[in-house]
């Protein structure tokens, strides 16, 4: 029998045919678990998709969901709030359009999915969270703003920790993850023509990436180590 893999998620943005085929190339277990950096929603065009596929998921296996700033900024306009003009602006109309209603008309599994994601997710050896981390705070003094909007810094030290952080958030343009001690950004900017969703295996070392507008797909070992710093 093969080793349950813990199989790490960047930004999806709402493009449910390259999650598809991620999945596919990962010959994705019931064993396995499954965890989503965040920013499932917006910008693509099949954010319904995307949280349909998640929760089919969920059913039949151990699937964790971090919360990206773009569902916080979707979560905050169905209130009201004051995101909703900058969710309107940065993916909003397209979420809305893969639903074909508005905001109130959003399923209320679906709005649970996203309203229970979580600030982080700590592993043995792997810290999973959206945006990036204060490498010299611990977990519970971390703010919102180091969690869900703050782009990773190239030149920061491992957590205090000693794991490694696994992230989004900061688009990687050439579908090329960004590796460095203790860290690994895998935003590879699905979105975009150019750009590409990857996921990891964390305890392989292989990555898994497949276009959302092109027949175009790559399984390949993680440039850099994926060593503890």
């Amino acid at each position: 029998m093969s080793s349950p893999r813990t199989i790490v998620v960047g930004d999806v943005h709402g493009c449910d045919r390259a999650l598809e085929r991620v999945l596919d190339l990962a010959a994705l277990r019931e064993s396995d678990h499954l965890v989503f950096v965040g920013d499932l929603i917006d910008r693509g065009p099949q954010s319904r998709q995307v949280i349909e596929r998640v929760l089919r998921l969920r059913s039949r296996g151990l699937v964790s969901v971090v919360r990206g700033n773009h569902e916080e900024m979707f979560l905050d306009a169905l209130r009201g709030g004051t995101w909703a003009e900058a969710w309107w602006n940065h993916g909003g109309p397209e979420m809305l359009e893969s639903y074909g209603c508005g905001l109130q008309g959003i399923p209320a599994e679906h709005v649970a999915l996203l309203e229970n994601s979580l600030e982080w997710l700590e592993l043995d050896r792997h810290i999973v969270s959206h945006a990036s981390l204060s490498p010299a705070l611990p977990l519970d003094r971390q703010t919102v703003r180091d969690l869900r909007w703050q782009r990773i810094d190239p030149s920061a030290p491992p957590h205090l920790s000693g794991k490694t952080v696994v992230c989004g958030h900061t688009p990687q343009k050439h579908r090329q993850p960004h590796v460095h001690a203790g860290w690994i950004c895998l935003d590879t900017w699905v979105y975009d023509r150019s750009g590409c969703l990857t996921g990891l295996d964390l305890d392989g070392g292989t990555i898994y990436q497949a276009s959302q507008w092109e027949d175009w797909s790559d399984v390949r070992p993680l440039p850099g180590a994926l060593s503890e710093p």
